[in-house]
């Protein structure tokens, strides 16, 4: 399994650097949906972590899809967004 993050923040980036090198996970980051997407759907064994800005610059095509794909993952997934109620999948 691997460790996916969806993130701009600097910040974000070292504290889960840091987690994944003790939960020895593998870890990526993007910055980009395009390329989100395409890695999302190539490898089926994955834990996303999604930063809220980064969701948020998403328009409804592309929220839809990370749903659909999301749905397809084994794992339990669960996304929050400021201002808005958790949206399990």
């Amino acid at each position: 399994m691997k460790m996916i993050l969806f993130n701009q923040n600097p910040m974000i980036t070292k504290l889960l650097e840091s987690v994944s090198k003790k939960l020895e996970l593998p870890m990526e980051n993007f910055n980009h949906y395009q390329e989100l997407s395409v890695h999302l759907k190539k490898d089926p064994e994955w834990l996303l972590i999604a930063d809220d800005e980064c969701l948020e610059k998403l328009d409804q095509v592309d929220w839809l899809e990370l749903k659909e794909i999301i749905s397809q993952n084994k794992n339990s997934v669960c996304m929050y967004k400021k201002g808005n109620e958790a949206q399990p999948f």
